[in-house]
């Protein structure tokens, strides 16, 4: 007879070197075996022939800088395998939410003034998530320091999302406000985004985000800009509209306010590696004064023009109350 008995074999180490190195003698998690120590630091065949003083990847492609690649880790542990996975899950409740506003023909309750604002200020911001996909696209190339370019890689994508979102949004508008097919009227809402007053001040920071050579400030400048049109648009529009029986906006409006809340966090994180940073954190410090000092006032008549709007809509100045708040509390 033979006895059948476990044998445990004791691995010789948890993880791979470089990895616990930089954790310890501890079991690391999926995210720190993808992400720690796969910045190309060497080996690299050329340089870039419009740019032959830098390397494809190198420091000096923003003012801000790491001295250690691995410095900022993201907060939400995202890896390809996590990201495609969270972002499934949200996909699949939104687009529960969206078919439940869309079955109920919810869309045909709105009241005027709120077809007005939908169609004249939130949905045209397709087109600003369009260019801050492209914005955070620029960062996920540039950035050094590979967790960074991977965090702005996910942000990204995120972006698109949220800019077919706005696009399904406008669509689903009753046919008396759109008044032409799908395609003509998203061109409608291209010439409200290039011509209309309201959001000028918001396509020219985003345009000239789109040529700002220093892949850090997009992202920085960026998140100015959000910190103020976010609350605005997906918190305390959204609270108007559930005191007011909005549903077509107040239900699936929320899922782009928890997506903001998140993009902010890891920001957070990374804006705080920076000022960390032992070799670089004074520059750094002064760098993110010089960008919230030279964008801040882009940011602020941005989120200004739109709340305005918004308040001539509705017919009083709650909107633009709120934004003046949020930046008073942003800049004590």
């Amino acid at each position: 007879m033979y006895e059948l008995r476990t044998l445990v074999i004791e691995p010789k180490r948890r993880t791979y070197r470089h990895v616990q190195e930089r954790v310890g003698d501890r079991a690391p998690t999926r995210y720190e075996e993808a992400t720690i120590g796969i910045q190309s630091l060497e080996g690299f065949h050329y340089r870039p022939l419009w740019a032959p003083d830098r390397d494809l990847y190198d420091p000096a492609w923003s003012r801000l800088r790491v001295s250690d690649p691995d410095a900022f880790l993201d907060p939400r542990q995202f890896y390809y395998g996590s990201y495609v996975m969270n972002r499934a899950q949200r996909t699949d409740a939104l687009a529960q939410m969206v078919a439940f506003v869309q079955e109920r023909d919810l869309a045909s309750t709105l009241p005027d003034r709120w077809i007005d604002v939908l169609a004249g200020v939130v949905i045209p911001l397709r087109h600003y998530e369009a260019g801050a996909n492209l914005i955070s696209i620029n960062a996920a190339r540039f950035a050094w320091g590979a967790p960074i370019g991977t965090a702005a890689a996910f942000s990204a994508m995120d972006r698109l999302a949220n800019a077919q979102l706005l696009t399904e949004g406008g669509l689903s508008l009753p046919p008396r406000v759109r008044r032409a097919g799908g395609t003509e009227w998203l061109a409608a809402i291209k010439q409200a985004w290039i011509e209309h007053p309201a959001h000028q001040p918001a396509r020219k920071m985003i345009e000239e985000l789109l040529i700002e050579p220093d892949w850090a400030v997009g992202l920085v400048a960026l998140d100015l800009a959000d910190s103020l049109i976010f609350p605005l648009l997906f918190s305390h529009l959204v609270e108007r509209a559930f005191t007011e029986g909005v549903s077509y906006y107040s239900l699936p409006a929320p899922f782009v306010w928890q997506w903001y809340e998140e993009q902010a966090k890891w920001l957070g994180v990374l804006r705080q590696t920076w000022l960390d940073d032992p070799e670089h954190g004074e520059t750094n410090a002064a760098a993110l004064a010089d960008i919230a000092t030279q964008w801040r006032p882009s940011a602020l008549g941005a989120a200004r023009a739109l709340a305005g709007r918004i308040d001539e809509l509705m017919g009083d100045t709650a909107a633009t109350d709120f934004v003046e708040r949020r930046y008073e509390e942003a800049v004590r």
